[in-house]
């Protein structure tokens, strides 16, 4: 048996990671494993069939929230979690905090922590983008309207996506 927190955007019925993790986590924890979720929002007590608590850590488009990672940190020194699995957490802070666990899993839904448009598609031309995201994203900006056009909140989305990125990039497992 193994004590997971779940690190979750919302517990609710409504969209793709919710119905995932409303299947999955009963599943798991019929399986034997001792489940715990943290959300930055709760609109459905129980959905995912364990009891879930709210830490409003930081939106995508937010910047860090620490005192968040704090409160985080509280309840991973109060309870001892084998592994920690988040699911469309973009708080890099967050994010640092919950690596403190020995095994640490990311679930991706999808673009966002990796395009500063989240999804990988120019937004005012056809087509889909296939660079990584960085210096091609300066570039898109200017010829395919991409984050925010040519202007240095451009720029600020794409350090702040590429932070995620980094984050992400230290899990065990994606």
């Amino acid at each position: 048996m193994s004590r997971v927190l779940v690190l979750c955007d919302t517990v609710g019925h409504d969209g793709g990671t919710e119905s995932y993790l409303e299947r999955a986590l009963p599943e798991l924890t019929r399986a034997g494993d001792d489940i715990t979720v943290f959300a930055r929002r709760v609109e459905t007590a129980n959905a995912f069939g364990v009891s879930a608590g709210t830490i409003a850590w930081a939106r995508e488009d937010e910047p860090p929230n620490h005192g968040a990672a704090a409160a985080l940190t509280e309840v991973l020194q109060r309870d001892a979690f084998d592994v920690v699995m988040t699911s469309n957490v973009f708080d890099v802070a967050v994010l640092a905090a919950a690596r403190a666990l020995p095994r640490m899993v990311v679930r991706l839904h999808d673009h966002r922590a990796f395009c500063p448009n989240g999804d990988r598609r120019y937004p005012q031309f056809p087509g889909n983008c296939e660079r990584a995201m960085g210096a091609a994203c300066v570039v898109n900006a200017a010829t395919h309207g991409c984050a925010a056009g040519p202007r240095p909140k451009t720029l600020q989305r794409i350090r702040e996506r590429a932070n995620v990125r980094d984050a992400v990039r230290g899990a065990d497992v994606v």
